[in-house]
């Protein structure tokens, strides 16, 4: 995100809870925020315990976690999220395979419409440039489409 982008280049500029409450969009910053929250209420819950608070201290005792469905529902969270994680993983290979294909693709067009330029009849300097051009508008192109590719908002890179 643009914001975390630019708490990374000047991080005086904001604080980091305040960055923390703006993110926005990924699964991954709400489930931070959400256990941020938990882990403050367990801190405390267990400072007021310590302290002699019998209230907290009776309902801790009357708190019975069943092992068993912990047991399952910690496993079956693990193994969507292995599942989750491999499938993302496969994914981003396959897209970084399609960029290859794609440049290759590109390169293998430029270098036809070369060969098929050797064989002109008109001067070689006009050739010569003619090939530059079209390297150039190659590398140009594809270029370009590796920016559209990495989805950045920000101009300047």
């Amino acid at each position: 995100s643009r914001r975390a982008a630019a708490w990374c280049a000047h991080p005086m500029n904001d604080s980091v809870s305040r960055i923390a409450c703006t993110w926005q969009g990924d699964a991954l910053t709400r489930a931070c925020k959400i256990a941020v929250i938990n882990g403050l209420l367990c801190l405390t819950a267990k400072a007021l315990e310590l302290g002699g608070n019998a209230f907290v201290h009776d309902l801790r005792a009357t708190w019975v976690v069943k092992t068993a469905v912990f047991t399952c529902f910690s496993s079956l969270l693990a193994l969507f999220t292995v599942f989750r994680l491999a499938q993302a993983y496969s994914r981003w290979w396959e897209g970084c395979g399609y960029v290859v294909q794609m440049t290759r693709n590109l390169l293998d067009a430029a270098c036809a419409v070369l060969l098929y330029a050797r064989m002109t009849k008109t001067d070689a300097r006009q050739a010569a440039q003619f090939q530059q051009t079209v390297v150039a508008l190659t590398s140009l192109l594809d270029a370009v489409s590796f920016v559209e590719l990495s989805d950045s908002d920000d101009p300047d890179g």
